[in-house]
């Protein structure tokens, strides 16, 4: 029976016991659940806006992402939240960027939210870090206004001077910002300081303290040449949460394996420090690395951290010099061929977001992508290849990126 309510006309109620709990995808397609929920979506939020007072946002759509998560779950259709947690925007048509040289011509333009959210939709991502780019607490103000305007970032790991006497004060002053809760971690260039010990000076240490004390986390930006250095300094603040971007930039264009494996290898004991899974492609032969060249070191990353301290993050659109977005996506799942479905679980979504400690205020379906929906393929199927290069636009002086 259709009744109506202030002019709007009501759905009938679905029969009790609907949808059944044993549904198989063999009766009720994909597509047709998928379907049903864009449907569902568009009469329940015409529903809420139709109750809401004059002027007044619907009081009725967290009822309505409820119902339609609700439905998912009972269709089977609940995929695992895949978290990208590193990735970059720039523009340097407004900012310079020296370590942009000739030789990254091909990304030496702007890069912002609508050139990364086809990738992401055509990878399956739902959530993303954004990293910082340059030594710039005003990038870090510019990134953290962008993530709350943007629903699929759900942090920012900005930069502040982490020598300077007031750096306590820097981050309060961030953080109290009406954006303030996008800020998740801190960033340093620690590879491009002449000193390889920086990170054991005691003003950088008492920044580390600050950042530690403000709730944040800290990305170590070493190669090998800091690790040494790098380890005196997690173990000085077990309690300070601490990743470890690019899997430490190892040589892997030349081939050499054993002395970054040795410095990196006592971080297994470590069991707060994680390590990022990004940055590797070019790492390698910008034209011409295979997967078979990236396999020895993701195997050893493997080993020292484990399916719990592990994350993935494309390092978009650095990235681009060597490969697609999504073919280092693709890559990394297929390189992660060994572990079990719920371990790629963790590596491509669930270790982010507990190292970041990131708050997603709704599933991915309801928020960051509005109606658009996804199915598991895109995290199910090992097999899939990929190609794809956008363009696009953004931005608000510089260092170093990676």
């Amino acid at each position: 029976m259709v009744t109506k309510r202030q002019g709007v006309t009501m759905p009938p109620r679905p029969p009790t016991g609907w949808p059944p709990d044993d549904t198989e995808e063999s009766v009720v397609g994909t597509n047709l659940h998928q379907a049903t929920i864009t449907n569902l979506r568009v009469g329940l939020n015409e529903v809420a806006a139709a109750l809401a007072p004059p002027g007044q946002a619907a009081p009725g759509q967290a009822l309505s992402q409820t119902i339609i998560r609700n439905f998912r779950r009972r269709m089977g259709m609940n995929k695992p939240i895949v978290v990208d947690s590193h990735h970059h925007f720039w523009d340097p048509a407004r900012t310079r960027y020296p370590w942009m040289t000739d030789e990254m011509a091909a990304i030496r333009r702007p890069f912002g939210p609508d050139d990364l959210r086809p990738e992401l939709a055509a990878a399956g991502v739902d959530y993303t870090v954004l990293i910082q780019t340059r030594s710039s607490e005003e990038e870090t103000r510019a990134f953290m206004a962008i993530a709350a305007a943007t629903p699929f970032i759900a942090g920012v790991v900005g930069w502040v001077d982490l020598t300077a006497p007031d750096v306590a004060e820097r981050l309060a002053a961030l953080k109290a910002r009406p954006d303030g809760a996008t800020l998740a971690g801190i960033r340093h260039q620690v590879h491009d300081e002449p000193d390889a010990r920086w990170l054991l000076r005691d003003d950088v240490r008492r920044g580390l303290r600050a950042v530690r004390d403000a709730g944040l986390a800290y990305d170590l930006l070493v190669r090998t040449r800091e690790l040494p250095a790098a380890l005196e300094t997690v173990r000085a603040f077990p309690d300070l949460r601490v990743v470890i971007d690019h899997i430490a930039k190892p040589p892997i264009q030349s081939g050499e394996i054993a002395a970054w494996v040795a410095a990196l290898a006592p971080f297994k004991e470590q069991e707060r420090v994680y390590c990022k899974l990004s940055g590797i492609v070019t790492e390698a032969d910008w034209r011409d690395w295979t997967a078979r060249d990236l396999q020895p070191y993701i195997d050893r990353v493997v080993t020292i951290f484990g399916e719990d301290r592990l994350m993935f993050g494309s390092d978009w659109p650095v990235c681009l010099l060597a490969a697609s977005y999504t073919t280092v996506y693709a890559t990394l799942r297929d390189a992660l061929r060994g572990l079990s479905p719920s371990a790629r679980d963790k590596v491509f979504g669930a270790n982010a977001i507990k190292f970041y400690q990131l708050i997603l205020e709704a599933q991915p379906c309801e928020s960051a992508w509005g109606e658009q929906e996804h199915d598991d393929t895109h995290h199910r199927d090992e097999d899939e290849s990929h190609e794809n290069l956008v363009g696009g636009t953004l931005w608000p002086d510089s260092k170093h990126v990676d």
